[in-house]
């Protein structure tokens, strides 16, 4: 099955079709090449293929060299093979040409001729023309495919035991989308009706589709009402309520529609889904095994491809607004037959790298993977689903098969063990860690290893292929790693280096008393990694920072009532200790410089507010007991994080021009505070003006005086 059933599957006999067209056709034109093309363009492949054909062997077009002396008809051949999913012969028409002039070639035509190859297991030819068709568009989806016949022999080397055996109903008919409902298996097949609609047959070779069920009695037809047709995808909410994707007379789109079950054998009362949308249609379909969420393929305006897998979540009976799935999951091609269940996310595309044709791929731990074979061939393999974590069905166009396309069954077993060793070093000097605590978990939680290193820092277990691991190292006193280890299908070395974490640790006191202040707050930045965070100290006025080793930290310790003191401290050895004194200060003014002082998500000081801030520094000049902390603030929009390194950043731009007017920098301290401390009720999650934004996006300085 390809993208056929997508846009218009329609059921009127290619012979009646072609007959009356080309007698309509023959009156205007009278080359057979024309009328293919009418042909061709009315989505009549396989009458327009059959004229071609004629008509190349009318003109004895192909020379015994291999050249052609009609490139255009040779190209348009293929083209009619290439709609028609017979894509070993369209290699063949494309190779007539391609392999002798680029130049005059399409873009579509290179792209068209690599994906032949691939689906004909001519894997470095293939090679060739993706990254010629790379290097000439630069189109992500030649980069994406070229990828997949690099990976081609990893890909096909899958040492996962999997049997797969043909269902028993399958022939030289199509039969596609499997679901598995209350233990019954559910599909689409042959139709048995006879009917003609006024409308084009989309690819000439085209079957219409009934619902069938396979029960303890045998395969059944479920009747559908509504005059609908073309029906697939199977899902049932509950409480009687069933959904499917099928044509209605008179439109071209393949829809949702949301029905009942009057009885086992007989579902009506359809209606369409309010997710359907006037721009495309919805191609297949996947119900969580909760049943509140609903994944669909579609080719909506608005996508990142042609189909992109999107999904809806039901509340109280209410579909909400489809979203789709993003660029991660969704190529520049086909993404289609999502499923959901048993720990997986799987479905099948055509645009990110893999053997041929459709490839069926998950989702796991945030990556999109190739399940690779012998799930997948070079050809089109397409949706899959399970039954249980290693048992499922799929359907696919493989060459083993019986027809165009056949449900298999498939059941995967454990994979196998490979040897996995690690080796630990200690940072500082690489001396060897003995006793760290190693934790070996499988990302899906079936399988955890608690290991601990030997006296040379090493750990030596087996793992299964095929499988995500998430490493954790531990030790005392050292900064803990983690790692996700990918087992695929030969043994693996890993060598990780521990790093230290040393300690700082510092009594603040005030300095008329000696007396500790309680609860100072400690503005930190790690000038090694760029980062910024802040700590309070606790009652006695101690605090602690801990650092890995050989990184360089500035702070700003502050409290209200009291002046800042910054310092520098280089983590150099395992624990420092240091104190520091505050003088009692009184507030003395202070000033906010808001409104346009900064542009979203802007720093540098705008010139309207250098006077103010000359003023301020000339008063510092003048009073060398008056010492300034600059707090700059930002609205709420943005992420929290960003928000304190940006309020920080124009907090030092204004500490920086005023040390550049000769200001000492042990006099001004800079502050950021993000969008801590906002004057109105705009936070996260309140719509507000870009005026009431405004408003929070300010600098305050704050003048302080010694006693």
């Amino acid at each position: 099955m390809r993208l056929r059933i997508v846009i218009s599957l329609i059921v009127l006999s290619v012979s009646l079709v072609t007959y009356a067209q080309q007698n309509s056709i023959s009156k205007i034109w009278k080359s057979n090449e024309q009328i293919a093309d009418r042909l061709f363009a009315d989505q009549l492949y396989d009458a327009a293929l059959s004229m071609y054909l004629e008509e190349a062997l009318n003109q004895n077009i192909f020379n015994e060299d291999g050249s052609v002396t009609n490139p255009e008809l040779s190209l348009k051949i293929a083209d009619s093979y290439y709609k028609l999913r017979k894509l070993a012969k369209a290699a063949i028409y494309f190779q007539y040409v391609l392999e002798q002039q680029t130049d005059s070639v399409s873009d579509e035509h290179l792209l068209r001729y690599a994906e032949s190859l691939l689906y004909s297991e001519k894997i470095p030819e293939a090679k060739k023309w993706f990254n010629a068709y790379y290097l000439q568009t630069d189109d992500p989806l030649g980069k994406e495919r070229f990828r997949g016949t690099v990976i081609y022999d990893e890909l096909m080397a899958s040492i996962k035991p999997t049997t797969i055996k043909s269902n028993i109903f399958n022939n030289s008919s199509s039969f596609i989308t499997p679901k598995v409902v209350e233990g019954q298996l559910y599909f689409s097949g042959p139709s048995t009706k006879n009917q003609l609609l006024d409308q084009r047959y989309l690819q000439g070779d085209m079957e219409l589709y009934d619902l069938f069920v396979l029960d303890s009695v045998g395969v059944q037809e479920i009747k559908v009402g509504g005059g609908l047709f073309n029906v697939t995808n199977p899902v049932k909410l509950g409480d009687g309520l069933v959904l499917i994707t099928a044509n209605a007379r008179k439109d071209s789109r393949l829809l949702l529609y949301e029905g009942q079950v009057k009885s086992p054998l007989k579902w009506g009362d359809f209606t369409q889904s309010s997710l359907n949308d006037s721009t495309g249609s919805i191609h297949s379909l996947s119900l969580t095994q909760s049943g509140d969420t609903l994944y669909f393929s579609s080719d909506r305006a608005g996508g990142f491809g042609h189909f992109d897998l999107y999904y809806s979540v039901r509340v109280e009976a209410i579909w909400s607004k489809p979203v789709n799935m993003g660029p991660y999951i969704n190529s520049a091609a086909n993404e289609i037959y999502p499923y959901t269940g048993f720990g997986h996310f799987c479905f099948s595309s055509d645009g990110h790298p893999g053997l041929g044709g459709y490839d069926l791929f998950e989702y796991e731990y945030g990556e999109v993977v190739n399940m690779a074979s012998p799930l997948n061939t070079s050809k089109d393999d397409m949706g899959v689903i399970f039954t249980d974590a290693y048992h499922g069905y799929l359907f696919s166009n493989r060459s083993e098969g019986e027809g165009k396309d056949d449900i298999y069954e498939f059941t995967q077993t454990e994979s196998p063990e490979v040897p996995f060793q690690l080796l630990l070093t200690r940072k500082v000097n690489d001396g060897i860690m003995s006793e760290a605590t190693v934790t070996i978990q499988s990302l899906k939680g079936d399988h955890r290893l608690d290991l601990m290193t030997d006296e040379d820092g090493a750990v030596e277990v087996k793992l299964h292929t095929r499988t995500k691991y998430l490493l954790t190292i531990e030790k005392e006193g050292f900064i803990q790693m983690t790692d996700t280890v990918n087992v695929l299908i030969e043994a693996l070395e890993r060598s990780y280096t521990l790093d230290e974490m040393y300690s700082f640790q510092a009594l603040v006191f005030s300095a008329e008393n000696d007396a500790a202040i309680a609860n100072p707050t400690v503005f930190i930045e790690n000038i090694t990694t760029q980062k910024r965070s802040e700590l309070s100290g606790n009652a006695t006025g101690f605090f602690e920072i801990l650092e890995p080793s050989n990184q360089v930290i500035s702070i700003l310790i502050t409290k209200e009532g009291f002046s800042f003191q910054s310092d520098t401290i280089i983590f150099d050895q395992r624990e420092s200790t240091k104190t520091y004194s505050l003088r009692k200060v009184q507030l003395a003014g202070s000033l906010t410089l808001k409104d346009l002082l900064y542009e979203l998500d802007q720093h540098k000081l705008q010139a309207d507010y250098v006077p103010a801030l000359d003023s301020i520094a000339n008063s510092l000049n003048k009073f060398e007991n008056l010492r300034i902390i600059v707090e700059s603030h930002t609205d709420s929009r943005g992420d929290q994080s960003y928000n304190l390194q940006l309020s920080q950043l124009r907090a030092e731009s204004v500490k920086e021009y005023l040390i550049s007017k000769g200001i000492a920098p042990s006099r001004v301290g800079a502050v950021g505070k993000g969008e801590q401390v906002l004057l109105n009720g705009c936070k996260d999650g309140v719509k507000c003006s870009a005026q009431q934004h405004m408003v929070n996006r300010r600098t305050e300085i704050k003048l302080f005086r010694s006693q």
